[in-house]
């Protein structure tokens, strides 16, 4: 069943981080007519007899819980402007409008502890930027000081937060999350809750985009849409914003016409541009983890201990602390590999990294108070994360069908290239050295275990147990507009 178009100037697909950022700002002007068309719903309704706090999930189709201000350096910023030949992508023309998003709060010690306490730059948030609330946990996790000086020792420097362009050393992560509540502040509880409160606004939830429709001059003019089984149009009368996240969004193009030509006569979808790089390219950070039994109290025991759960509990509802009112990790390290690693890797592999900017890290090092492999008793037990930062193996999105109803196939080909491969091994033998100096393990390792020891060893335990950061991007790759546009 067809019902008449509805038109409004801007149609946003993706109700996601970037697109209810963009549908916020744009609504803020009352001459503006804002429709956001997302295929998903509001968690509470979605997902209400999952849990109390929803669940992580790979890919998401609801208003996002899935933004954090991610760190980058002032290097990947250049690469992309360089690589798209367009300057106003550098970290200092985006910088404001980051700031302009959010509002920090700086940590509350009065509930983290004296002993929490962490250097951070202030003047990389504007102090009137918001709705999105950034600040730091109300809970440092006990193997927070082991970490600190396990880093120290092998000298990573702590430097002042990651917010500044500048990664290269240790410190803890400032998240999206509300210091008075203690609970997570998503783009769809600050942009879109502002919106809703403020503006004219309209969501389409429950609402499934099918095909972005463009005339014959190649404008796209509107979006062909489903809810609960009626088709409809909604006209733009002045642009489609397509913002339906890394996975989705290259395969609204293709279904759209958009993408490589080979990929759409094959599902019979007129094209409309070849776009060879629409789908391909497709980035993300392959992490893996080593395991511990360790001396120190950890979140391993929400788990087994039911009487720590319940006091966990208690703490997080009644004051907004405890390990319930915390974050996965308390210090992270990002850093290049030591010259003691540095030396073993090959020179093809020197050559692949040289050709990324001097302050991109190689290695992004996690410790955590909690281990995700089985474990044989209900001791403490903790992990660290090794997530490879510099990547050369690129992954891809391809449509199944014509229709946007049926999932995309997705191929992270994580650590394809042999470049990948080196750095995984080297990355492995380096958290090894964070979990020693942190003075706090018991025992033999846990996973992979002190009988992997050589570099095919470690490789083949990293393939088994490798996933992806979900950080995927660069999906929707063109060239740069000045030659298609």
């Amino acid at each position: 069943m067809r019902v008449a178009s509805l038109l409004k100037p801007f149609q946003i697909i993706g109700g996601g981080t970037s697109g209810l950022t963009v549908a916020r700002r744009l609504a803020a002007n009352p001459a503006v007519s804002v429709a956001v068309i997302e295929a998903g719903g509001f968690y509470e309704i979605d997902n209400g007899n999952v849990s109390q706090i929803p669940n992580d999930a790979p890919q998401y189709s609801s208003p996002d819980p899935t933004s954090p201000i991610q760190p980058s350096s002032y290097g990947a910023y250049q690469r992309w402007a360089d690589q798209v030949d367009d300057q106003t992508y550098t970290f200092d023309a985006i910088l404001p409008y980051f700031q302009r998003s959010a509002h920090f709060t700086p940590p509350d010690y009065a509930k983290r502890g004296t002993d929490s306490e962490v250097s951070y730059n202030s003047t990389a948030f504007d102090p009137s930027g918001g709705p999105l609330q950034v600040s730091y946990t109300n809970y440092h996790q006990p193997i927070a000081a082991f970490v600190k000086r396990a880093y120290s020792s092998l000298g990573l420097l702590e430097i002042p937060g990651f917010n500044t362009g500048y990664l290269l050393g240790f410190s803890e992560l400032t998240l999206t999350v509300d210091p008075r509540a203690a609970t997570r502040s998503s783009s769809e509880t600050s942009f879109l809750q502002e919106a809703i409160s403020s503006t004219t606004l309209q969501v389409y939830q429950q609402t499934l985009a099918k095909k972005i429709l463009i005339d014959e001059g190649k404008t796209a003019t509107g979006v062909s849409v489903v809810t609960a089984g009626t088709e409809y149009t909604l006209n733009a009368a002045r642009e489609v914003i397509l913002a339906a996240g890394a996975i989705r969004s290259p395969q609204m193009l293709m279904i759209s016409g958009i993408g490589p030509s080979t990929v759409l006569e094959q599902y019979h979808i007129p094209v409309i541009v070849d776009a060879a790089g629409v789908g391909q390219g497709m980035w993300d950070q392959p992490q893996y983890s080593l395991s511990y039994k360790v001396n120190v109290t950890t979140n391993s025991q929400l788990l087994v201990n039911p009487k720590f759960a319940l006091q966990a509990t208690e703490d997080y509802l009644e004051s907004q602390t405890g390990p319930l009112g915390g974050g996965g990790a308390s210090w992270v390290g990002w850093e290049k590999l030591p010259s003691s690693l540095r030396r073993t890797l090959t020179n093809s592999t020197l050559a692949d990294v040289s050709q990324f900017p001097s302050d991109w890290p190689e290695l992004e090092i996690v410790p955590q108070g909690a281990t995700s492999v089985p474990v044989p008793d209900s001791d403490n037990y903790a992990s660290v994360l090794v997530a490879l930062e510099m990547t050369t193996s690129r992954g891809n999105v391809t449509i199944t069908s014509a229709d946007s109803q049926d999932n995309p196939l997705v191929s992270p080909n994580l650590l394809l290239s042999r470049t990948d491969q080196e750095l995984a091994v080297q990355g492995l033998k380096r958290a090894r050295q964070v979990a020693m100096a942190t003075g706090i393990t018991i025992g033999p390792e846990i996973a992979p275990g002190p009988d992997t020891q050589t570099d095919a060893q470690i490789l083949e335990f990293i393939r088994q147990s490798v996933g992806p950061y979900y950080h995927v991007a660069a999906t929707c790759k063109f060239q740069a507009f000045r030659r298609i546009g």
